[in-house]
């Protein structure tokens, strides 16, 4: 349903802004020494296309926002977008989002960006606001999981961890809406009255300006 499909495009945007995503990342020969989790194992290949890529100090960079606009406008629903419906963009303040290029690329692709002020994305952005904490969790105990006992950890070994972390986190969140009809990626957009709109009633904002 709607609701569902929602939710898919916020898990998309929640999970790529700070480390975005790369085709076949597990080979059919990849060493899966310590790997522990049997869904990895039985496909032996990347079965969600999850595409990882990071900079050499683990941070978004100026220089790769391009690249993460290239990747947002390709994820849009066929009626958004270039020559489509408009789609919008909501940012955190970091300079390495005020890339000209990149903000160009985002207009041509009719993506309006919105910035946030500086230090307020915890309770103005659905991201920061919902799933990231979730999904920094998943990784935290994916990585309490995986069999620390190997002498090197391989590529492959890493990427089973951020595997098992997204697939339990996807599953979790399918779980949650379907259980109660909400989960931590609807809950991040009702909290910052982004959806429904009602920044008057937001739990959050109302929190940070009493605090």
């Amino acid at each position: 349903d709607d609701s569902t499909l929602d939710v898919d495009a916020a898990l998309g945007e929640s999970v790529s802004v700070s480390g975005m995503y790369m085709e076949n990342l597990f080979t059919p020969d990849a060493d899966l020494t310590g790997i522990t989790d049997e869904r990895m194992k039985s496909a032996k290949i990347n079965p969600l296309g999850i595409d990882v890529r990071t900079t050499k100090n683990g941070s978004m960079e100026r220089g790769r926002f391009l690249d993460y606009s290239n990747h947002f406008s390709s994820q849009l629903p066929s009626d958004q977008g270039k020559n489509q419906q408009p789609a919008f963009l909501l940012l955190d303040g970091h300079n390495s989002r005020w890339d000209i290029a990149a903000l160009a690329n985002m207009i041509n692709n009719n993506t309006f960006t919105f910035y946030l002020a500086s230090h307020t994305s915890i309770w103005s952005q659905p991201n920061d606001a919902g799933p990231n904490k979730k999904m920094h969790g998943e990784i935290e105990t994916a990585n309490s999981e995986v069999n620390k006992a190997v002498d090197t950890a391989s590529v492959a070994y890493l990427n089973g961890i951020i595997f098992t972390a997204i697939t339990n986190f996807i599953e979790s969140e399918h779980r949650m809406l379907a259980l109660t009809g909400s989960n931590n990626n609807t809950d991040g957009w009702c909290g910052t009255g982004l959806h429904p709109v009602y920044p008057e009633d937001s739990q959050l904002w109302s929190s940070a300006i009493d605090t």
